[in-house]
């Protein structure tokens, strides 16, 4: 096939590769380059000792290792980081049906945070800023990127970034050799950064301190003589935290986390109806845009609320976190059998 190419494009030029288990010797070498210098054709061999260095030291070799010989991988590589962000999506997928999000105003403007590196989703407890960031980075991950999940524990043990990043990776797979965080990020740029959550400082007890703690982790907009448009690093982090939380902070601090912070609301009306008619079909019940609309309204557009609501049921706000405590207690006392509701 060669020779016939090599006559329709006298320029054409190319590499043979041929592989073997052994140790070809050096005669064995010198008359194989030979014969392909007078076809034209480079020569390039791979021996099992290139083979085995490979295979053994570097990233892409390991994960061929680990998926053809069930050897398990030690460095970092692309399709390990892509496995492992997959991997920690799936580990904290938020128990709520995925079927019942909505596309909401939120969303967008989480997406449109680029000019920091930090990000603070500042939103009353229950108004969907967890659910937001979370669709956020399975969006990134779904499109080819690369994106974590890390517990406020990691944070608060860490001292940089790329600590938190090299100890979430590790946890999801032991036999990684440490550094790995900084090799993640070197898999990242700004056009294509590594999304990190960090979920729950909110409840953790010391969600002042880590509030505190990731402001500093910032490079942009928070540091003197920063500005808000500068370039972003090879990752991008978002944290979701109470308004309560943000206004104990001490007063640098404060304005700091409020410069690299964006504001979550309840739904709007169309965003709220929606949510309603989505949760509704999940229990076989078709709502119209007026009956969708009145449910909503009567629950003040609450994302928490319009999600513990019963489709089918008069929304009662009032007794809508009493009625799913009472309906939670129930399946448990049914399901334990130890108490009685």
């Amino acid at each position: 096939v060669f020779d016939d190419e090599k006559k329709r494009i006298a320029s054409l030029r190319g590499t043979l590769i041929l592989t073997t288990n052994q140790e070809p010797s050096e005669v064995l070498v010198r008359e194989v380059n030979a014969s392909g210098l007078a076809r034209g054709l480079e020569i390039d061999i791979w021996s099992v000792s290139r083979l085995a260095h490979f295979l053994d030291n570097t990233a892409a070799g390991q994960w061929l290792r680990r998926q053809y010989l069930g050897i398990d991988q030690e460095r970092l590589s692309k399709e390990l980081l892509a496995k492992l962000s997959r991997d920690s999506l799936h580990a904290h997928r938020p128990s709520d049906d995925a079927t019942a999000w909505v596309l909401r105003g939120l969303d967008t403007l989480i997406a449109a945070a680029t000019a920091h590196d930090v990000v603070f989703i500042v939103a009353e407890s229950g108004l969907g800023k967890s659910v937001a960031c979370y669709k956020c980075v399975e969006q990134h991950v779904a499109s080819g990127g690369f994106g974590l999940i890390l517990p406020h524990q990691i944070v608060s043990s860490a001292l940089t970034i790329e600590q938190a990043i090299d100890t979430a990776l590790r946890q999801l797979h032991p036999t990684l050799a440490q550094g790995s965080g900084n090799d993640a990020l070197s898999f990242c740029s700004a056009g294509r950064p590594l999304l990190v959550v960090v979920e729950d400082i909110n409840k953790s007890g010391q969600a002042q301190y880590l509030a505190e703690k990731l402001a500093t982790w910032s490079a942009v907009g928070g540091a003197i003589g920063k500005s808000d448009d500068e370039p972003a690093n090879g990752w991008r982090l978002f944290c979701p935290v109470w308004p309560q939380v943000v206004a104990s902070l001490k007063d640098e601090a404060r304005k700091q986390v409020q410069r690299l912070a964006v504001v979550g609301m309840a739904f709007i009306p169309p965003e709220g109806r929606e949510a309603v008619q989505r949760r509704a079909r999940g229990k076989g019940i078709y709502l119209s845009d007026m009956e969708a609309d009145s449910v909503s309204d009567a629950l003040g557009h609450d994302p928490l609320l319009i999600a513990l609501h019963e489709p089918g049921r008069r929304p009662a706000p009032e007794r809508g976190i009493e009625e799913f405590i009472r309906g939670s207690v129930s399946r448990l006392a049914s399901e334990r059998g130890d108490y009685t509701a």
